[in-house]
């Protein structure tokens, strides 16, 4: 199953004030919630966190490593994932964060993102079944600022 990106976090960011640009400041979580039932292990309300991939880069090991840990862009995408032409398309020093929210901690999220691309969130599984969620998508900052915003899918 190809794994398609659901929405990037740089557009949702920018719709509610924020510039991915100038945060100046950490992702400390992001959080999922659906108005459906996404599963019978996920009812409407309950966090989806477990369900969601975040995908992103940070230099952050390249750096931590003392300049020695390069990452293998070119191996990787024998995942299938897709994207759009060219939106990971970076040199080895910067590494991939792909992991499920549930599994992110604050240390996973140190430098994420760049400029041009905060990141993508994406579904691991498809829903039980297909209908519009109204899916709260919350990103709090290290500094205690929380950017909260609504989008309608169709999944």
């Amino acid at each position: 199953m190809k794994k398609v990106c659901l929405f990037f976090l740089t557009v949702f960011l920018m719709s509610c004030g924020g510039d991915c640009r100038s945060f100046n400041s950490d992702i400390k979580t992001i959080s999922v919630i659906s108005s459906n039932n996404f599963d019978n292990s996920h009812p409407s309300g309950v966090v989806l966190n477990g369900v969601i991939k975040f995908l992103s880069i940070t230099p952050y090991p390249y750096i931590e490593s003392n300049y020695n840990s390069l990452f293998d862009w070119q191996n990787y995408w024998t995942e299938n994932y897709t994207f759009p032409q060219g939106i990971f398309n970076f040199g080895n020093e910067t590494h991939l964060i792909d992991k499920r929210l549930s599994e992110l901690n604050q240390n996973g999220l140190i430098l994420a993102g760049d400029a041009q691309m905060t990141g993508c969130l994406l579904f691991t599984q498809n829903p039980t079944l297909e209908q519009t969620h109204n899916l709260t998508v919350t990103i709090e900052l290290q500094d205690s600022r929380t950017f909260e915003k609504t989008i309608k899918k169709n999944i």
